[in-house]
């Protein structure tokens, strides 16, 4: 005869987001999910208890046993989280027919940013003014062509702590000594950026080292600079792409480091091998202006030029609380044609979003 579990607590989330991914999360108070897996039919749950601990597993509050069937967004119960307080949190579910699971794993969610105050950092854009000078009001600026920037720095220590907090007036792509930062593309995604900018928090301890390092990103227009709409679009939103990050480091000495975006002399840019990028009109590259080496130590961007800071309003910035966009799936084409004119067709055999990886010759 097969015997029946006990339910078990799985999927915990915190607002929206799965625990392996709650990291610089926007609330202080972040509501907690989770999922009952059971075998038992008709099975429901009748209470609930939350407990949260710190970093080292000491309990530093619960929920108590409450009685309800409530599993989605669920109050937090202990303490507000400060800006970048990490905690540990685990579930226990009680069901209608008495049974009771036992505590889910321990999951952890760490805050981001909390309040414009954090920020040491500021905008800074690769153009003083905009595109050729164009002013705000222009109904269609020059488009602005995608750009390099970087900064060098040195840590003078090993390295117990890092995270990487940034967003952009347009879609970036940071790299730390050579190496790409996280999974995104297209960060940080479409918002009414008069609003509200979306920050992402990266965990990027394996990346950085005692000694000099260096920090690059790639900055785009996408929908902050990129034209929507048919018949030619417009542009709906701003024209003057900008970089905002802070790189904080907590060193093995227990010292803290933060390098971070601005108008000092540190942060230069240069115009990238991607001549033209757009969300409509795909991407111009010319591999002859590669830079190898660009976001590493050691590289002579002396010929590179300054960068400018930007005013915004730091109220706007807003943790993500949805999934990002990121690489999910491989395609091979299903043909390749030419047209009458001589072009050549790709056919993938269904519609997509995606980027072509080809090989040349020359």
């Amino acid at each position: 005869m097969r015997t029946r579990r006990e339910p078990r607590v799985t999927g915990v989330r915190f607002e929206h987001r799965r625990a392996s991914d709650a990291l610089g999360i926007g609330s202080a108070r972040p509501r907690v999910s989770w999922i009952t897996e059971t075998d038992a039919p008709g099975w429901r749950q009748a209470a609930y208890e939350v407990e949260v601990c710190d970093g080292r597993g000491d309990v530093m509050a619960t929920s108590g046993r409450v009685a309800s069937d409530e599993s989605v967004l669920v109050p937090w119960p202990a303490e507000p989280l400060a800006s970048r307080q990490r905690r540990q949190l685990r579930v226990r579910v009680w069901g209608t027919d008495g049974g009771e699971s036992d505590w889910s794993e321990p999951a952890a969610v760490e805050a981001g940013l909390l309040d414009p105050t954090d920020w040491t950092a500021c905008f800074v854009s690769p153009d003083p003014d905009g595109p050729a000078g164009a002013a705000d009001d222009e109904a269609e600026p020059p488009t602005t062509a995608p750009t390099l920037l970087r900064r060098e720095f040195e840590v003078a220590g090993p390295v117990e702590r890092a995270r990487l907090h940034v967003t952009a007036l347009g879609v970036y792509e940071v790299e730390i000594n050579g190496t790409t930062v996280g999974d995104q593309v297209l960060a940080p995604g479409w918002t009414s950026y008069d609003h509200r900018l979306r920050v992402e928090t990266y965990d990027v301890i394996a990346l950085v080292r005692p000694g000099a390092n260096a920090l690059g990103a790639w900055l785009a227009e996408g929908w902050y600079g990129g034209r929507l709409g048919w018949n030619g679009g417009q542009r709906v939103y701003g024209h003057r792409l900008a970089l905002l990050a802070q790189l904080e480091l907590t060193l093995a000495d227990g010292t803290t480091q933060v390098v971070g975006t601005g108008a000092d002399g540190t942060w230069r840019a240069h115009a990238a091998p991607i001549l033209a990028s757009g969300i409509y009109d795909g991407e111009t590259y010319d591999a002859r202006l590669e830079q190898p080496g660009w976001s590493s130590p050691g590289f002579d961007d002396d010929h590179w030029r300054p960068v400018h800071a930007v005013e915004r309003d730091l109220g706007t910035l807003v943790a993500r609380t949805g999934p990002p966009v990121r690489r999910i799936e491989e395609l091979r084409p299903v043909a390749v044609t030419a047209s009458p004119s001589g072009r050549t067709i790709v056919d993938f055999g269904q519609n997509l979003v995606g980027r072509l990886r080809i090989a040349v010759d020359g």
